[in-house]
C-alpha cells in the first residue's frame, strides 16, 4: 500500500522517532494507511506502546513541527485514546510505521 510519502521524508520522520528511546512501536493510520491520502494529507501516527511520559510526546510533536517536512503530523498516543472509533481505526487500518 503506497503512503504517499518519499523514502526522505519517512526517514526524518524515523530519525526523530529514534531519538527517543522510550518510543518502540509507532503506527501510520488515516488516509496515509488506507491509501486514499491526497498530495497535502496530513500524516496520522499512533505511538503504541506503554511507558512514553507526557513530555516526551510533546517534545516529539515540537521535533516534527520544526522539521522540513512538507507535511502536518499528528501524533496520539493510544493508551491513552478514549475515543473508541478512533481506537478500531488503528486497530483495523492502523499499519506498523516504525518499530524499535
Amino acid at each position: 500500500m503506497s503512503t504517499g510519502l518519499n523514502k526522505k521524508d519517512k526517514d526524518r520522520i524515523i530519525n526523530i522517532l529514534k531519538k527517543y528511546p522510550t518510543v518502540h512501536l509507532v503506527h501510520l493510520f488515516g488516509s496515509r494507511a488506507t491509501g486514499n491520502y491526497k498530495p497535502g494529507s496530513d500524516i496520522d501516527l499512533a505511538i503504541i506502546n506503554t511507558r512514553v511520559d507526557e513530555n516526551t510526546i510533546k517534545q516529539i510533536k515540537s521535533d516534527l513541527e520544526e522539521s522540513s517536512l512538507p507535511y502536518f503530523v499528528d501524533i496520539v498516543y493510544y493508551p491513552d485514546l478514549k475515543h473508541e472509533e478512533l481506537r478500531t481505526h488503528i486497530d483495523s487500518a492502523g499499519v506498523v510505521f516504525y518499530n524499535n
